[in-house]
């Protein structure tokens, strides 16, 4: 029997592809709203009915970044659904959308959405279409085209008669009872309850309790969701489900099965990736995103000749501040938490991480980065070394602050016989006590750890300078 259509929504940012899923989904509540900066950035599936007929629609973000995630959408699906602003026209992302459809070979519905928008041409767009090869009805071609109005809902029911039509023209066979075989939409890690793995069921069905395995993944269900946040206890052919128990979080792209396949040579054992050092103008970055798929967006934003040291789905943490002084690189944060403790860190070592909800606005602060980042230096306090105590294997440096004041945590240089040294104030004591910092006129002993870890041989009359370094906001 023919199994509920799987079809791919595509086309380029702001043509309406998120509205039209949104009036297409019943009883939803809507999903542009909780679109951070009013564009799609995740992959998820949503069923919309015509009738007794279910369909299953695959959203893909629209953004240029987001090209491997709408290659996957299309490869995956039944049925491709192209939107087209009539308004706008054929633009990039339409044209990469037909680029990726002819690659996975699936039937084509052309959706024209804003014909009610100021200076809709349908004509028009019939044209550009024909000039990258895709030929509508009308303008000497088979592939249906249909007018809409996603946020008006008209012709809605007509479109979804068309793509059923083509559906049943090009349509495929499924079992239940065959093996599993679930392609990934999308994974990420939640913090409370682990990875959180969006599928669609091709062949075969899920089942709570049920063991699965994704590649070097593998887990046991331990409950299922559908599109509307309902536990399920099965899912068949054709619908979507948010699977709960893999042990680790699975790449996007991934099939799930039912049982365990053979190493692949080569198979990808952790996204972590340790890359070999930076050479002349490279640049390195350590990535890390809220789920496979936004981190596979955040990794082609890179310039084509940058060094990835790591990347990783999940929280920004102290373990990556340290690797980025270690190979001096920029943590780059999409949509992953960085905790307050992380930030600290980073701004105590001086590691730049930018961090943004939107994925354009770190393609932006990435392109300012291939110019020089002149850092300013900003004193925060200075100190005259009046003695120099040895209190077991440390040598604690009494001074007096000149003027500011000075900190624990805070980085400070000395210059001695024309070298600068750089160092951490890592203890300040006054008298027996231990203190936070010590401000103008006042007396106190510093403890600096060196932070080119060789012996620093502090003498009297040394100035010591505390600064912090700003860099271009890192805050989008």
């Amino acid at each position: 029997m023919l199994r509920s259509p799987i079809v791919v929504i595509l086309g380029h940012v702001d043509h309406g592809k998120t509205t039209l899923l949104d009036a297409l989904r019943p009883g939803s509540s809507s999903v542009t709203k909780t679109e951070i900066g009013g564009i799609t950035q995740s992959i998820g599936a949503y069923q919309a009915k015509l009738g007794d007929k279910i369909l299953t629609l695959i959203d893909t973000p629209g953004h240029a970044a987001f090209a491997k995630m709408r290659s996957g959408g299309a490869k995956i699906a039944d049925v491709a659904v192209l939107v087209v602003a009539a308004d706008d026209g054929v633009m990039p992302q339409t044209i990469e959308a037909l680029d990726h459809i002819k690659s996975a070979a699936i039937p084509l519905v052309v959706a024209v959405n804003k014909i009610d928008a100021p200076g809709a041409n349908i004509d028009r767009i019939k044209a550009q279409l024909a000039e990258h090869e895709c030929l509508v009805e009308g303008y000497g071609g088979s592939v249906p085209i249909v007018s809409i109005s996603a946020k008006q809902k008209t012709n809605l029911n007509e479109l979804l008669e068309m793509i059923i039509l083509v559906y049943e023209l090009n349509g495929k066979e499924a079992s239940p009872d065959a093996s599993l075989k679930a392609p990934i939409i999308d994974s990420k890690l939640d913090r409370r309850i682990g990875p959180l793995v969006s599928v669609i069921v091709q062949e075969g069905a899920l089942t709570v309790g049920q063991q699965i395995f994704a590649g070097t993944a593998n887990g046991k269900i331990r409950a299922l969701k559908n599109d509307l946040g309902q536990n399920i206890q099965r899912c068949f052919p054709g619908q979507p489900a948010q699977i709960q128990g893999f042990k680790q979080v699975p790449p996007v792209g991934t099939t799930v099965v039912d049982q365990p396949l053979p190493a692949e040579i080569g198979s990808e054992q952790s996204i972590d990736v340790i890359a070999k050092k930076t050479t002349g103008d490279q640049k390195s970055f350590i990535l890390r995103a809220d789920s496979r798929g936004t981190l596979e967006a955040l990794t082609d934003i890179l310039p084509p000749n940058s060094v990835i040291i790591s990347k990783n789905v999940g929280d920004v943490t102290e373990s990556d501040v340290l690797l980025a002084e270690s190979g001096n690189s920029i943590i780059l944060s999409f949509r992953a938490e960085i905790p307050p403790s992380v930030k600290e860190l980073a701004k105590t070592q001086n590691i730049r991480i930018f961090s943004s909800q939107i994925i354009y606005q770190l393609a932006e602060i990435i392109e300012t980065l291939k110019e020089p980042v002149i850092p300013i230096e900003t004193e925060l306090g200075r100190a005259l070394v009046i003695k120099v105590f040895q209190v077991d294997k440390l040598r604690i440096a009494g001074c007096k602050i000149e003027k500011g004041r000075i900190s624990i945590g805070n980085t400070v240089k000395i210059i001695q016989g024309g070298q600068r040294r750089d160092g951490i104030i890592k203890n300040i004591k006054k008298g027996n006590s231990d203190v936070s910092f010590a401000g103008a006129g006042e007396e106190c002993g510093l403890f600096i750890i060196p932070k080119d870890r060789q012996k620093l041989n502090l003498v009297p009359q040394n100035v010591i300078i505390a600064f912090e370094i700003t860099t271009p906001s890192e805050s989008l």
